[in-house]
């Protein structure tokens, strides 16, 4: 009887701050990546500290009341920008404006601009807008100043400055957009594992299902074998020596017979290595029936059986099927019939047809069975691909189970 169970379930291990490449180790973030909120907020305190070093040398060297105004402007826009994005936006350029009518080059308030798109872009603002938006107005502002000096320079080259201004909203939303893929690339692997943990979960889930499955098997027709020859002791006892002993002979073989399979089990989940020769046994199935068959006769349940040739060679897995379903039918039939039952097995284009009928006894046993025989029957059968129908009719039990065969694996 060879059943193999899973004993490890092989999770992948979560590893801090980096996403597992496909057919190799796990690559770390890139360093911006995992300083990334010091990156975010550093060009707002440079434009910060950078506008206090331009008011500071603005009233040194008297450069005028609108200079000072357009330097405030600016630091206020770079102060804000971080909660109120576009409103700070807007301040900066505003302070540009100023600063220019004051007649002073913005050189530090452009910069500022440039700093702070940057780090609103990568903060998440729409980069398309936002740098439309910004190299607009500020080719406006510089074409305007032109135009109202009469032509005369500015102080600054107005390319330059526009240049500088999608440069510093693109480089922002390329960095946002890797943040974004990296992202992605962690969820990705962190759905990975969860699937795989679920899976693994599903899967030790139904390993328990398996396991108790096969234990009731196996435990539970040896069990019927033991109460069965314990009964005819009852009987016996007394009267007939030599049954009486052929009787406990059967149930001692039984008792063992439990105890082995239970043992082999136990290993089995115990074990890492499911090749160990000890802990297999011969797989069950048609080629066993008939000695399955016996062990109830031995019983004292009188079974007329029928089994065709054809059914005997179908394949293996779907033999293991029927002869599961037999075992816990002809138990049925033990427990609660009459101690007669009819046991067929053939086969069709398409199936394996097993049938089990038994007449009900009229005094109900006075243990009642858990159903879980029942239940694991059926799960037997529909894993299997097929089909079980249960019925009484005139006091007669019905249990038959179609199951698919597969024509090229049998022989």
């Amino acid at each position: 009887m060879q059943m193999e169970y899973t004993t490890g379930t092989g999770l992948p291990q979560t590893q801090g701050m980096t996403v597992p490449t496909p057919g190799g180790p796990a690559t770390p973030r890139p360093l911006w990546l995992r300083t990334q909120p010091v990156l975010e907020r550093l060009p707002l305190w440079v434009s910060v500290t950078a506008m206090i070093v331009e008011l500071v040398v603005i009233v040194t060297n008297g450069d005028g009341l609108l200079a000072g105004i357009g330097a405030l402007v600016t630091l206020a826009g770079a102060l804000v920008a971080a909660r109120l994005p576009q409103v700070g936006l807007t301040l900066t350029m505003a302070g540009v404006v100023v600063v220019i009518v004051g007649g002073r080059e913005p050189i530090g308030e452009c910069t500022v601009v440039v700093f702070v798109l940057f780090a609103l872009t990568l903060r998440g603002l729409p980069p398309t807008r936002s740098i439309g938006i910004t190299a607009l107005a500020m080719a406006v502002i510089f074409g305007l100043a032109s135009f109202l000096s009469a032509g005369r320079a500015v102080g600054l080259d107005a390319v330059a400055v526009i240049v500088a201004v999608v440069a510093g909203g693109a480089v922002g939303a390329a960095l946002r957009l890797q943040r974004q893929y990296w992202e992605s690339l962690e969820q990705r692997t962190r759905d990975a594992i969860a699937t795989r943990e679920a899976e693994a979960e599903r899967r030790v889930a139904e390993e328990r299902v398996r396991i108790a499955r096969d234990l009731h098997d196996i435990v539970g027709h040896q069990v019927a074998v033991v109460s069965m020859h314990i009964g005819a002791v009852e009987v016996t006892a007394g009267r007939d020596d030599a049954a009486t002993q052929r009787s406990l002979v059967a149930a001692r073989t039984a008792v063992r017979s439990i105890l082995s399979d239970t043992q082999r089990t136990l290993a089995m989940l115990r074990s890492d290595d499911a090749d160990h020769d000890d802990v297999h046994r011969p797989t069950p199935g048609l080629s066993t029936i008939d000695e399955l068959a016996a062990s109830f006769q031995d019983a004292g349940l009188s079974i007329d059986a029928q089994i065709t040739d054809q059914a005997r060679r179908v394949h293996e897995a779907v033999g293991v099927t029927v002869f599961r379903v037999a075992q816990e039918a002809l138990t049925n039939a033990h427990r609660y019939g009459t101690g007669e039952a009819a046991l067929t097995v053939l086969t069709d284009e398409a199936d394996v047809v097993i049938s089990v009928t038994n007449p009900v006894a009229s005094t109900p046993p006075t243990a009642h069975g858990s159903g879980y025989g029942l239940i694991g029957m059926r799960e037997r059968v529909e894993s299997a691909g097929g089909t079980l129908q249960l019925g009484t009719d005139e006091d007669v039990f019905t249990v038959t189970a179609r199951i698919p065969w597969n024509e090229g694996a049998s022989s």
